[in-house]
Order: C-alpha cells, then structure tokens, then sequence
C-alpha cells in the first residue's frame, strides 16, 4: 500500500497538535479530626496516617461565637500551634527541620482552648497530600488575628502556572516563594514562571485592620518546551510545502517498482 509523504506529515501534525498533557491530581485528605471544646477544657483525638508521610499540608477550620477570645491550641508529635482562629493553612514537612516525617499508623491529636476562652469552639483538622495544579485554597482570617499568616504548599512542575487570587473580604498579600509580592483587594488573574519542578510555598498574609475572606487557584500548569502559538504557525506551513512537492511531482508513484526479473529484489530504491 502507498502512503503519501502528505498524509504522514498530516498524521505527524495531529499527534502533535492532540497530545495529551497529563491529568494533575487533585490533594488527597489522608486524615481528618474533629471536634468541639469547653472553655479550659484540652482532649486527645486518635487519627489513622495510611502511610509514612515526609511533607503534607495542615488545614485548620476553627468555628466560635467570639473568634477574638475563643481560640484553639494543637498539639502533634510535639509541634505545637497555638490560638488558631478561622479557616488556616500550615505546611509539615522536610521544609521544616524540626517537622520530621510521621509513620503510618495510629497517632494522637491533643486540641485545648487558649486561655480567656469563654464560650465552646468547635474545629477541624486535616492531614492533605501536597497538591498539584488544578487546586483551589482558600481561609478566613478574623479582625486583628493571633496568627495573620497561611502557609501552603504545592508541587509545581517546571514552567508557567496560572494564579487567580481573590479577596471576597478584606486584602492580602501573596508572597510565591522566589517572587514578588502580590497585593490582593477583590481579585486578579497572573501567570508565575517556576524554573524548576519543585515544591513551592505561597504565603497569605493578611491585612490586620480587618476580617479577610481569601481564595487562591493555582491553574494546570503549562510547561513551555513548544509554545502553542509556534506550533500552530509551523504546521501549516509544513503542510503547504509539502503539498507543493507533491504537485510538482506531476502525480507521479511515490515508489519505483522493483523489476520481477532482478536479481536484487530487496534493493528497490523508494523516493
């Protein structure tokens, strides 16, 4: 069967232009404590790692009727947080030296109330795999909070990835590892270039003179070896030239037959 050099070149075209880029993973919880507390009261909370973790992220949401008093305390293989308020993000991991790594298996949670606590609080805690784009963050701070910065933490590769931040309350500040500050009041769309594969960390720094309500989606990342735009002018004119040479040719066989008398079947010479 004959096959022209045009229908190979268009083949080779399409497999460029529909190659597909990897699905990212979404973070993965892989533990979750719950709770609620009395004024002055401290509790254990047993929670179950599937596996040995080096690094993971820590999303802590904290509800009470008075944020400004009623605040929690954590304590996890010695590390501990204290007055936590709202919705917040913190990082563990080898990033950290004095984190070490968790074993997989049962561990205990010690959660308590700060000391001028006077009504019972009630909080979530989650063990999250660090994540990969497509992923979306997201915290409340409270007016003139204990602790006015997040941590997050994600797995980028090497490339451009998109940023849309949004501020529905409030203003903040993004610190990306490495880069320059973004001021967030309402919302904003950028595109950050990482030039290594790696795990990054993003700060959230909150505006202290008021309550923040803030949001963050890291877009799937693209990683610019052959920009888009460079392949859409390229094949078409790849295309044209080689429709050209196959004009020219007259319609003549792409193939010289080989003679059925020759001695030398196996030397036919294609074009």
């Amino acid at each position: 069967m004959r096959v022209s050099v045009f229908f190979l070149i268009a083949l080779l075209a399409l497999l460029f232009m529909s190659l597909p880029q990897g699905g990212p993973a979404l973070s993965t919880q892989l533990a979750a404590v719950s709770g609620a507390l009395n004024p002055g009261e401290t509790r254990d909370f047993s929670y179950t790692l599937p596996r040995d973790l080096e690094d993971f992220l820590l999303h802590v949401t904290v509800t009470a009727n008075t944020p400004a008093t009623d605040r929690l305390d954590i304590t996890i293989e010695g590390a501990t947080w204290t007055d936590l308020q709202g919705e917040w993000w913190d990082y563990w991991g080898h990033y950290l030296d004095f984190f070490g790594p968790l074993t997989g298996g049962e561990h205990t949670l010690t959660a308590g109330t700060s000391p001028d606590t006077t009504g019972q609080i009630s909080f979530n805690v989650e063990f999250l795999d660090v994540p990969t784009p497509p992923f979306t963050v997201q915290g409340t701070f409270p007016a003139e909070p204990y602790n006015d910065v997040a941590f997050i933490h994600i797995n980028l590769p090497k490339g451009n990835c998109s940023i849309a931040a949004e501020a529905s309350a409030g203003a903040f500040a993004l610190f990306p590892e490495g880069l320059d500050i973004i001021d967030v009041s309402g919302s904003i769309n950028q595109t950050l270039h990482f030039p290594d594969a790696d795990v990054y960390e993003f700060q959230v720094q909150t505006d202290p003179t008021g309550p923040a309500s803030w949001s963050i989606t890291f877009g799937e990342a693209v990683i610019p070896e052959f920009p888009q735009a460079g392949l859409a002018f390229i094949v078409p004119v790849v295309l044209a030239v080689t429709l050209a040479l196959v004009r020219r040719r007259g319609g003549h066989s792409a193939v010289k037959p080989c003679r059925s008398d020759s001695h030398e079947a196996f030397a036919c010479t294609w074009m």
